[in-house]
């Protein structure tokens, strides 16, 4: 007799509070196994300690493998919730289950019990002008619950003078901590990758840097890949080779470095579909342009679009040296193409200015990096003179802390990363 919803349900969370208070009794009670056996160790005296050990860490196995079983049980109950939801096909396949069934509770606004997650802020690194963005929730806006809590660090192992790098695109080891041993303590991640710096050359768009034109830097006729709502000649704008944040790797050593000064009121855009720009539905995207008003005295307005994601209107009036501007302005839900994506999306850059003018160094529209399933990328930061980073600059280590761990049945909150869908073959 096939199982009802309900009573699917409800057997899914009799295992997995079987399994938390295996894990509690392992690690969390005032008196956990993992605990006394580490007082056990320091207190070992005598002959036979080596037997005492080996006994101490089969028992720990033992315990260990409950939580290790725990999918046999899962497996079971989802094959059963399949039923219920009348797609018994996708027996023993748990990828497409839990995109059906994360598909099923969003649809019909359903919940289970968090495990919430409290996500640090990325610390600023020791030296050179850069950032770590991340995106800690998925398409439908729920936190990506999958990751380890833990403290991460960023470190630069390559920089522009070393094999392997390039200046703007340095290389940078992201470290979890050491392991654990067994899932009595499930909270380190081990994780050693590497992420690259990001700038234009690394952008999905044409002339991202503003190194293409037709005409003269002076009299230009056109920008390659751009369109000027205003027109194209110098009344509009100019190439400007004197304002400049930074030399880009396909400038070479001597090739001549710009930023484009927009003198007028305009649109500048670009769409993905003129350039064969396909995104990946299961990645996040973000959009950074790195412009200058003080030089021009600028003054007036600004608003930056990814598809249909916006950064808001942009006051032009006060600001100093280059800056950053980041679309989405808050990363999480809205860096998926299933937020931004549209109808013939583009990346839009709108300015109105009431006096002076501004320029426009960089324009960086690129996909995030996996790190412990949640995303991750590397961008230049606000600066007067861009400096770049170096071997050994570091960023301070930022924390992620489980806020609960809670599995009482009966209780529902929103719907949260123990049944996610970030991507094929992603939990």
């Amino acid at each position: 007799m096939a199982a009802t919803e309900a009573e699917v349900q409800d057997q899914w969370g009799k295992i997995a509070i079987m399994l938390e208070e295996a894990r509690l009794f392992g690690i969390s009670n005032s008196n956990n196994w993992v605990g006394m056996q580490d007082e056990l160790e320091q207190a070992y005296e005598g002959k036979f300690v080596s037997d005492r050990a080996a006994w101490a860490a089969d028992q720990r196995s033992a315990l260990a493998a409950i939580l290790e079983s725990g999918g046999v049980g899962f497996q079971s109950v989802l094959n059963d919730y399949m039923v219920a939801l009348d797609e018994p096909e996708l027996r023993d396949d748990p990828e497409a289950q839990l995109t059906r069934l994360y598909d099923d509770f969003v649809t019909n606004s359903k919940a289970v019990t968090s495990r919430g997650f409290s996500f640090g802020t990325p610390g600023a690194f020791s030296a050179g002008d850069i950032q770590v963005v991340r995106v800690t929730a998925d398409e439908e806006g729920y936190d990506i619950e999958a990751a380890h809590p833990e403290t991460k660090t960023v470190n630069c192992v390559r920089d522009g003078n070393m094999e392997g790098a390039e200046a703007c695109r340095e290389v940078f080891e992201i470290r979890g901590q050491n392991p654990s041993i067994d899932l009595l303590d499930g909270t380190k991640s081990g994780v050693v990758t590497e992420a690259q710096a990001q700038c234009a050359d690394d952008s999905l768009l044409e002339n991202a840097g503003f190194r293409g034109f037709s005409g003269t830097a002076a009299s230009p006729t056109g920008l390659d890949g751009w369109t000027s709502s205003a027109g194209d000649t110098s009344t509009q704008y100019i190439l400007d080779s004197t304002t400049t944040f930074r030399r880009l790797p396909s400038d070479g050593a001597t090739g001549t470095v710009y930023s484009l000064r927009v003198k007028v009121s305009t649109n500048l855009t670009q769409k993905l579909s003129v350039n064969g720009i396909k995104v990946d539905r299961f990645t996040p995207y973000f959009l950074a342009v790195i412009w200058k008003r003080d030089t021009g005295s600028g003054s007036g307005s600004m608003v930056i679009r990814m598809g249909g994601t916006n950064s808001g209107t942009i006051t032009v009036s006060a600001q100093t040296g280059w800056v950053v501007s980041l679309v989405p302005t808050t990363f999480g839900q809205n860096n998926w193409p299933k937020a931004w994506s549209e109808e013939d999306a583009d990346i839009a850059i709108e300015v109105t200015l009431s006096s002076g003018y501004i320029n426009i160094a960089e324009v960086i529209f690129v996909p995030m990096t996996q790190v412990d399933w949640t995303w991750w990328a590397i961008v230049p930061k606000a600066t007067s003179s861009f400096t770049f980073p170096v071997v050994g600059n570091n960023s301070t280590s930022r924390t992620r802390s489980p806020r609960t761990r809670s599995f009482s049945a009966g209780s529902r909150t929103p719907i949260r990363g123990g049944i996610c869908r970030t991507g094929p073959g992603q939990p």
